[in-house]
């Protein structure tokens, strides 16, 4: 069963006893990001007579479920945008579940976007998706207990800290978050053909490596939670957590803890022979094939692609902008957070559209979690033993 809240987060575009049409936009963002979205599209549509949006809140799981399921839609039950990751092209055009760009707005988006944007909704030189935004992972850390910026996790560990502080932590069942440091012995994980590539003989180095924090029995029950996230904030809120890997949508959190926190692209071990390179995802709005305001839809999505509704979403959100006026003034990266969020994208590798990049990742991902949850109170020749073996 999906589960969903839907939020009435957009409001009428035209007068209230005039509406005729209402654009269901379904998204994984949550809190503030939510918000901001929700605003973006309001103001998109502002000129739009007798049109108003709601919003629907889904996880990423109930999200990507939905969207499977919309061949079988009731066209005037399912969704006309959805917000989602650009490592889900490759599916939903194979399927046919989301519509190609019309000309206008495809040439638009040539004109306005970071090359990289665009590669993330294409698919044979045709554009499917409007990017919105960038994200990537990044090692947040306390500057008040680590002074200088980490060149390696080692150099974490190696740092004095006072008993019960846990000097770093990573979701250790999150393939996603494990792959910056996988590329670090393996250099890309992904090969030719968009395909997901794991290397068990890194995955081992990477944890053999990570022995510091499988060994701390307080660090280990963090990074093997069911939610490290929550547990991540926390910590470091209370000065308990030293740094840890994170994206965007964890900034607003720690802003409102009120603790100093610096920002830097997650960095590699001390023995790695390539740099620690996390995943760039683009989160793009698409276009539901199945829906009856397929043209208005795509009118309002192309609105978002404004330099000020960048920026907006940019500021709101943490999350990075993809059209080229938004770093050429500069604007984009006027904090200190968002120039880390940027180095480390300009290091980052971009995550494959491919529908067997998604497929692979997931199922590589469902079994590193199911081997790092049985393994998590044991000792780690153990998980080392299970990994070598593969989990893809």
């Amino acid at each position: 069963m999906l589960v969903v809240a839907v939020v009435a987060i957009v409001t009428s575009c035209g007068d209230e006893r005039e509406r005729q049409v209402r654009l269901k936009v379904g998204t994984f963002w949550g809190g503030a990001a939510a918000e901001a979205l929700g605003e973006e599209i309001r103001l998109a549509c502002q000129d739009l007579e007798a049109v108003d949006a709601e919003v629907q809140l889904f996880n990423l799981s109930s999200l990507h479920e939905r969207l499977l399921s919309e061949s079988g839609t009731d066209s005037g039950s399912g969704l006309d945008l959805a917000l989602i990751p650009n490592d889900w092209f490759g599916v939903l055009t194979e399927r046919a579940l989301i519509g190609e760009l019309p000309a206008h707005q495809a040439n638009v988006l040539r004109e306005r976007l970071l090359t990289e944007a665009l590669q993330a909704v294409s698919q044979d030189d045709r554009l499917f998706g409007y990017p919105i935004s960038a994200e990537v992972l990044v090692l947040i850390y306390n500057p008040k207990l680590l002074p200088q910026e980490p060149k390696t996790l080692d150099d974490i560990f190696s740092v004095p800290l006072a008993s019960g502080i846990v000097p770093f932590s990573i979701d250790l069942a999150n393939i996603y978050h494990l792959a910056a440091l996988l590329s670090s012995y393996q250099g890309s994980v992904s090969r030719v053909d968009g395909s997901f590539a794991w290397d068990p003989a890194a995955a081992v180095k990477v944890f053999r490596s990570l022995a510091p924090l499988w060994n701390n029995p307080d660090a280990r029950a963090i990074a093997t939670a069911t939610d490290p996230a929550s547990l991540h904030v926390q910590l470091f809120a209370e000065e308990r957590l030293a740094s840890f890997v994170a994206g965007p949508w964890l900034i607003p959190a720690l802003a409102s803890a009120g603790r100093l926190y610096a920002v830097a692209p997650i960095p590699p071990f001390r023995d790695s022979r390539h740099p620690a390179r996390a995943l760039v995802g683009y989160q793009s709005l698409v276009v539901i094939r199945q829906s009856p305001w397929a043209d208005l839809a795509h009118d309002v999505a192309l609105r978002l692609l404004n330099l000020e509704s960048q920026l907006h979403l940019a500021a709101r959100t943490a999350r990075l902008p993809v059209v080229r006026g938004a770093f050429t003034s500069g604007a984009a990266t006027a904090n200190p957070a968002s120039l880390g969020f940027l180095r480390a994208m300009e290091n980052g590798q971009i995550m494959p559209s491919a529908a067997v990049w998604e497929q692979g990742l997931r199922t590589a991902g469902g079994r590193l979690r199911a081997a790092v949850r049985a393994r998590a109170a044991d000792p780690l020749s153990l998980l080392l033993s299970d990994l070598a073996e593969g989990v893809s």
